[in-house]
């Protein structure tokens, strides 16, 4: 059965009557079921009646074979047979060659689309100003800013390297997930904004993030225009909605901490805490905590530029350990005339032990005292 490129080089030959009744026949029945194929016989056709139509003025009117036969000198008549290839070998011979006379030209072409391909989808080596590299931009869609302090705002493509102290902001239509050295991930909806102080620091300045933090010796500090969020590992949501920060807990705990009077609320699984500016109080509600973060579930990372960034960012060392610790103790209404603190430090005199000690009622307000009484097992250095 013939193919449409065949049918396609042998169409003028049909129209002219060159074809043999074989080759005519196989045509014939192709384009009887081929609406391709019909079309540009028809096409050829009509483009054949134009041009004898636009040549008909200089059209030879007279034959001219008796005047050629005449000039021509007198030939012995060879009547030994010819070999005449068939119209399929013929198209055979004309197709074959085709194809490798193109492949030189083709070849740099691809080559070049592959380079851009690869360019365009490779993660970026170096962070910006030389800075150390903190993370990647393992998702991206729609319109995503990177901006740095010496930089104008520029399009974030993914695989971005994420390099200390940037900002990250979405637009109408963007959402990205950043992924930090750990791995910590950041996913990041509409609308939102983000400074990125380190691995372990980043502050919401607007919009809505969903937090899903590496577990360390280092805990993980969230800054917003009016409170803090501190946790060592677990997955939970910032919203910062003008002066009101929201936080709801899917796993783990954290503590939310108002910046102007210290208070601070304890939020474990299915917990919400807001800290509006101006209030003297956090509120803590109950939520189903799944049903309020869904709409992260669609952003996921990319796991080939999530695997580059793992293999070649890591947490940045830290020369001190920083540490905190709630303890919430239920004293079912019994009052008590004092509370003391027992630890157990090093003995090296090179190690400083630093602390603050806050107690807070039920609402997150502050009722320690001025004066605190501490006791030692040993005798320690402490500021």
């Amino acid at each position: 059965m013939a193919s449409c490129t065949q049918i396609e080089n042998a169409i003028q030959a049909y129209i002219d009557g060159e074809l043999t009744v074989a080759e005519r026949v196989i045509l014939e029945d192709h384009i009887s079921t081929c609406e391709n194929c019909r079309a540009l016989v028809k096409k050829q056709k009509a483009l054949n009646a134009l041009f004898f139509e636009t040549f008909a003025p200089t059209r030879l009117h007279h034959d001219l074979s008796a005047r050629v036969m005449a000039g021509l000198p007198e030939m012995d008549h060879i009547h030994s047979p010819q070999y005449v290839p068939t119209w399929t070998e013929r198209e055979e011979q004309k197709t074959r060659p085709r194809f490798w006379v193109w492949v030189p030209l083709f070849v740099p072409v691809f080559l070049f689309f592959i380079a851009v391909a690869i360019y365009a989808y490779w993660p970026s080596r170096a962070a910006t100003d030389q800075k150390p590299a903190v993370g990647m931009v393992t998702y991206k869609k729609g319109t995503v800013y990177y901006e740095a302090a010496d930089m104008d705002a520029v399009s974030a493509r993914l695989g971005k390297t994420i390099a200390k102290d940037v900002t990250i902001s979405t637009a109408d239509d963007g959402n990205a997930v950043l992924s930090l050295a750990g791995p910590s991930h950041i996913k990041m909806a509409e609308n939102t904004r983000i400074h990125i102080f380190s691995d372990r620091r980043i502050a919401v300045d607007r919009g809505k993030a969903w937090l899903s933090v590496s577990k360390s010796d280092r805990y993980f500090r969230v800054d917003t225009p009016t409170g803090a969020v501190t946790v060592f590992g677990t997955t939970f949501e910032v919203r910062v909605e003008e002066n009101k920060t929201t936080v709801t807990v899917s796993e783990g705990r954290v503590q939310l901490e108002s910046k102007e009077d210290a208070s601070f609320v304890v939020l474990e699984k299915d917990d919400q805490g807001a800290l509006v500016l101006g209030e003297n109080q956090i509120t803590k509600i109950n939520v189903d905590s799944r049903q309020w973060l869904a709409w992260a579930d669609s952003l996921e990372p990319n796991p080939n530029v999530l695997e580059y960034m793992q293999e070649n960012i890591k947490p940045l060392p830290s020369t001190l350990l920083r540490a905190e610790r709630v303890f919430k103790v239920d004293l079912a209404g019994q009052p008590i005339s004092h509370i003391v603190v027992e630890w157990l430090p090093t003995l090296s005199t090179s190690d400083h032990v630093g602390y603050f000690i806050y107690v807070s009622d039920e609402r997150s307000r502050d009722i320690s005292t001025t004066r605190a009484t501490h006791r030692t097992k040993w005798p320690c250095l402490h500021r």
